[in-house]
């Protein structure tokens, strides 16, 4: 009778399905629980190569994809205002940043801009003006600024204009220069 409960617990290798446990204690020693520990190894096995595979599947993909949003993003033309620092790829709101009122003012400002003092003028004849003023002439290197301010008359040196102009209103330097 033993023999006919083994028989009918045996595995049905075409389905691969088993028998109902005959012992609960999963022992090595039992060839039921030996079959189903090796099988539940291969499954685990089976299915970790699969994820494997997979993420390396993904992350391929991932890259592939990533490489192809770079080539889109280098064959594309980059509108770049250097009024403004606006960038754009598409060519309509390039043209449409060409014709805002913000673009056209700020254009039109930057023609009256010395870069070397940093000062904004208005409109050309400010502009005109700043570019004679001494200050815009030391800047760009036209001429030296005074570093000394010496009074011939008195022997009287300072470093300071302020104070030099002082001198030049003092009584002694008035009854000299008679």
């Amino acid at each position: 009778e033993s023999d006919d409960i083994f028989q009918r617990r045996e595995p049905n290798y075409l389905t691969k399905t088993y028998p109902a446990k005959l012992c609960s204690t999963r022992e090595s020693s039992c060839k039921y629980c030996t079959k189903e520990i090796e099988d539940e190894k291969q499954s685990a096995i089976r299915q970790s190569k699969q994820e494997s595979e997979f993420e390396e599947s993904e992350r391929k993909w991932k890259e592939q994809k990533e490489l192809e949003r770079k080539q889109v993003l280098e064959s594309r033309h980059l509108y770049k205002c250097p009024e403004c620092n606006y960038e754009t790829y598409d060519e309509q709101a390039w043209d449409s940043h060409e014709d805002s009122k913000e673009h056209k003012k700020l254009t039109e400002l930057r023609k009256f801009f010395c870069q070397d003092c940093e000062v904004q003028c208005r409109n050309q004849m400010e502009f005109n003006i700043h570019t004679q003023t001494k200050k815009h002439k030391i800047k760009i290197g036209e001429i030296e600024k005074q570093t000394e301010f010496i009074c011939t008359t008195c022997d009287y040196i300072t470093h300071l204009k302020q104070n030099y102009d002082k001198h030049l209103l003092t009584k002694g330097h008035i009854e000299k220069t008679k």
